[in-house]
């Protein structure tokens, strides 16, 4: 289909050399010692036709790139069905080079120094290594872990005004759904490049991958779907474009350049053999990679039918063993999608994430090699971490999964024996998987959800080896039973950590009693309900102060002046007033955890904590106290107002620092198994004292005035610290003082002029 004539006559009219060097491949193949591996990530993808080409090229005595070259662009550009195709030194160079022309000054359409490009977080280090070398700026997008693409919804959520392109990456010959991909780069007028190094032959609705965008990259390295040992491509759709690639890839020269002669007499000062125009770099590749680049185009299509055969054969296998009960899966192809894959992409069950290392342990003790998904999640890289402190890699859970449960195999381009297959499937069966503990949080990125997130983080695993799954408010809509049912249904939680709610500022509460009282109702309902349904075996619900009631007098131990709210109380008077449907729903958050425990035996926990403050919230001026008061100055500082607080200032007040709530939740979820709900208090101070720390730390000078026309409140609510005390005698909570500091620097470092 795409040989040349003239291979065709080699082979076919062998000279002496040809037949010597045949003899001497042939000797020195058989004489290789076999793989260490009984299943290797690489098998050779070349053979005697390639060395001949090779030779061939080496004997013309024409090395540098030339006509092999120009023949190898051609066939290339015709198997992927476009217009152009520029071919470089490496997959690595065809990245840099499709950026750089993109940033380029001649091109009619550019970027500009700081213009942000969208980015897969499952990458490769020269997909975004380039993006920070030409002045851009990478912004991280999560993917689906089920298809490893990019995640379109995160997508839509990155986009800003300063967004301009889009550098995908179609990972191990999958993609992400092209065509809503497109709608989404058509309505933001942007740019995109694909990376498809590791798709090369994979389709989307009959298109192939790499021709979707202004410019595709493809890598010819020796372990990909086409080897030129090193190499690969760029292809474009656009004379423009077609010489622009070739320019830059040979330092800025003239001489592939369509309009070469013009531009000679535009400088006939200059010696037109070197005529330079532009910047440039040296990607040229060699004649050598091309012509064993177009005896490899020739077998692609039969490689890749191999491969996919195999991994069809091999996932039929391992369905259907008695041994398997879905302690994985494999990557799914994305709907409309015709891929060619790469590699057998495998993904542990969340139970065993734990497991990942000691498993691919076993892989390669039984002749299996492995490796990561690509690199797993780059946020994670040293790379991000020092160039973007920002960044948090959690905030990537799709591409965290990939790191940390998945890894891939080698599909080979041969069809593998059944007998292979079964040492396979046999290896990837016969380990010992020990099931984890799967903790669900919801609200999970909340301010407590993302203390939780950090204690978790920072400790080593526990004995149990529990894994941890945080929900956010777009996995799923708790107050629909169905999406509920749909999210334990996915992850099998053992215990649940419940913190998720409905929740406005107090104005907004008192001004929406119907929604906060059916919304928050709906939540508390479905979360007990489906933890009963999966035979969770505890939940750990977090309470409000709301849902104490609104009088300290209703009960409680000690005089009235210094009476504090103990756990018996939660029911002795109605909840706070203008607050109260919210307080209702907390205190019935409560009741309902007892009736499952007395009704089903359900080991039904609750919790409840003062005043909470962390970094992480929204720091909104009518938010909590503490994040109301935070916000409150900021914004006065930045305006250069008076700082105007409501009140007199003399209502005590307790507060608990989020890491602190954090580590008392892990408590409770291991140690607290009581029907009657749990007290954490924290540290109290009037309200005229917080204000005084918040701008001390903030450095305002400004007037503070306090209106005493709007009501204090009650003057003291605290919560009685009694039977913690008991239960957790060396409880320790973080200094007040130490915990606003780290809440107060959150909060300024983002911050960022939102008053204005």
């Amino acid at each position: 289909m795409y040989r040349s004539t003239s291979m065709q006559e080699l082979m076919s009219n062998k000279p002496e050399w040809v037949a010597a060097i045949e003899k001497e491949y042939s000797d020195r193949l058989s004489k290789q010692r076999p793989s260490q591996f009984l299943f290797p990530l690489i098998q050779r993808t070349y053979g005697m036709e390639e060395v001949i080409a090779m030779t061939k090229v080496v004997l013309s005595g024409q090395l540098t790139m030339s006509d092999n070259v120009r023949r190898f662009e051609a066939e290339f550009a015709a198997y992927v069905n476009c217009p152009y195709a520029v071919m470089v030194n490496s997959g690595s160079s065809a990245n840099l080079l499709a950026l750089a022309a993109l940033v380029n000054k001649v091109r009619q359409r550019h970027l500009n120094t700081g213009d942000e490009v969208l980015v897969p977080a499952v990458c490769w280090s020269t997909t975004l290594a380039p993006i920070l070398q030409l002045g851009l700026k990478p912004v991280l997008v999560d993917v689906d872990p089920a298809t490893l693409n990019i995640d379109l919804a995160d997508v839509r959520r990155k986009i800003t005004a300063n967004t301009r392109a889009m550098m995908i990456v179609h990972v191990l010959g999958n993609c992400a759904p092209m065509g809503p991909l497109m709608e989404i780069v058509n309505q933001h007028n942007l740019l995109l490049i694909e990376d498809t190094c590791e798709s090369l032959g994979s389709r989307y609705n009959g298109k192939m991958l790499g021709t979707f965008g202004a410019f595709g990259s493809y890598s010819f390295y020796y372990s990909h779907h086409l080897t030129t040992g090193e190499g690969g491509m760029v292809t474009c759709n656009t004379l423009e474009d077609y010489d622009l690639l070739r320019c830059l890839r040979a330092h800025g020269w003239t001489r592939e350049l369509s309009n070469r002669p013009q531009l000679e007499k535009q400088y006939p000062d200059v010696d037109p053999r070197f005529l330079f125009v532009n910047t440039g770099f040296n990607f040229r590749p060699m004649e050598i990679q091309a012509a064993m680049g177009s005896v490899q185009l020739v077998r692609l299509p039969y490689m890749n039918s191999v491969r996919n055969l195999n991994r069809d054969r091999i996932i039929r296998a391992y369905q259907n063993h008695a041994k398997f009960s879905g302690q994985f899966s494999v990557v799914k192809s994305t709907e409309q999608a015709d891929p060619a894959w790469f590699g057998f992409c495998v993904t542990l069950s969340s139970k065993y994430e734990h497991q990942l290392k000691e498993y691919l342990t076993h892989l390669t003790a039984a002749g299996i090699e492995n490796r990561p998904i690509i690199s797993g999640n780059f946020a994670r890289q040293p790379l991000v971490r020092d160039l973007f402190p920002g960044i948090t890699p959690r905030d990537f859970p799709g591409a965290d999964t990939i790191g940390s449960r998945g890894f891939f195999i080698g599909l080979h381009v041969e069809p593998l024996s059944e007998s292979s297959i079964e040492t396979l499937v046999e290896a990837l069966l016969s380990f010992e998987f020990r099931a984890a503990n799967l903790i669900l949080v919801t609200g999970g990125y909340g301010v407590v959800g993302r203390a939780l997130q950090d204690v978790v983080n920072a400790e080593p695993k526990g004995a149990d080896e529990s894994q941890w799954v945080f929900l956010r408010r777009s996995d799923g809509d708790l107050r629909e039973l169905s999406q509920a049912q749909a999210l334990f249904d996915k992850h099998r939680p053992t215990h649940v950590i419940h913190l998720a709610v409905t929740l406005k500022s107090s104005q907004g509460l008192g001004q929406s009693k119907v929604e906060m009282w059916e919304d928050n109702m709906a939540i508390n309902n479905n979360i007990l309900r489906c933890a009963r349904q999966h035979g969770v075996r505890k939940v750990v619900s977090l309470l409000s102060p709301m849902a104490y009631p609104n009088d300290p007098s209703a009960g409680g131990s000690g005089g009235l002046e210094h009476r504090r709210l103990s756990e018996a109380t939660l029911h002795l008077g109605p909840p706070t007033t203008g607050v109260d449907t919210y307080g209702y729903a907390k205190r019935m958050l409560e009741v309902l955890s007892r009736a499952y425990r007395e009704q089903y035996g359900c080991n039904f926990v609750t919790v409840l904590p003062t005043n909470v403050f962390g970094p992480g919230a929204a720091f909104r001026p009518d938010g909590p106290v503490i994040e109301g008061c935070i916000s409150k100055v900021l914004q006065s500082k930045e305006q250069g107002t008076p700082l105007a607080m409501y009140g007199s200032g003399k209502p005590l007040r307790q507060f608990i620092y989020s890491g602190d709530l954090a580590r008392l939740l892990i408590w409770a979820l291991h140690h607290y198994d009581d029907a009657e709900t749990i007290n954490f208090p924290g540290e109290e101070l009037s309200i005229a004292e917080v204000v005084d720390k918040v701008t001390r730390l903030v450095d305002f000078k400004g007037e503070v005035k306090w209106d005493a026309s709007k009501p204090d409140g009650p003057l003291r609510r605290t919560l009685d610290d009694e039977k913690l005390r008991k239960l957790v005698p060396d409880w320790k909570p973080t200094p007040f003082d130490e915990a606003l500091a780290k809440t107060v620097a959150f909060a300024k470092d983002n911050w960022a002029g939102r008053s204005k």
